[in-house]
């Protein structure tokens, strides 16, 4: 087996200062016998460095609920990095000792993306921020363009700030069916959107 290459990673080296657990440690410490760990770092450092996603997804497997599954990524530098032109990472449910809440994410100072189209979460998001009295600025909440726009103006109405993500670009198709294969009850947003007499904003 060929020795693993060695990249200096100074922006990944920050994510290891914080209070949680990092996975740049893990990935280092395997980084040390396993090329495909080193070329993941070098990849991921230049993508901190260039403010640039080089990941290319493909759906292999559906996600369902983000409990389980593989997710297929391919490198767009895959001459660079060749140890990871074909990366594919398998999700499992967190040990407990690596899962984090919502609530103590935001405990902990960290600035939390709430991601979800689930009503049940943006209320119990929304309850975790008036307990901690939290700024506005300290977090967001983030949803895809033309899911639950009704859902979308609560969130606005009750002052919160929120990133909508628009699919564009050449892979914007097996992304959004992957995505609706994760969760079907999005579907019925999307079809709702599409049709003439709705209008959502």
């Amino acid at each position: 087996m060929a020795e693993p290459k060695k990249y200096d990673t100074p922006l990944l080296d920050e994510l290891e200062k914080g209070a949680f657990p990092s996975f740049v440690t893990e990935i280092k410490r395997m980084a040390e016998r396993k090329p495909m760990a080193a070329d993941l770092l070098g990849q991921l450092e230049k993508s901190y460095r260039d403010k640039i996603g080089y990941w290319k997804h493909g759906g292999l497997v559906g996600v369902m609920g983000y409990g389980g599954g593989v997710i297929g990524r391919y490198s767009a530098q895959n001459e660079e990095f060749p140890e990871v032109s074909h990366f594919h990472t398998l999700r499992v449910n967190q040990p407990s000792g690596w899962f984090y809440n919502t609530e103590k994410l935001l405990a902990g100072g960290a600035y939390v993306g709430i991601a979800t189209h689930d009503s049940h979460l943006v209320w119990a998001g929304m309850s975790a921020i008036d307990r901690l009295q939290l700024d506005r600025d300290q977090y967001e909440f983030q949803m895809l363009l033309g899911v639950d726009p009704d859902l979308r103006k609560i969130i606005l109405a009750e002052g919160h700030r929120l990133r909508v993500y628009v699919p564009f670009g050449r892979d914007w198709y097996p992304y959004s069916m992957r995505r609706l294969r994760e969760n079907p009850s999005v579907a019925r947003h999307v079809m709702r959107a599409m049709l003439p007499f709705s209008r959502p904003v």
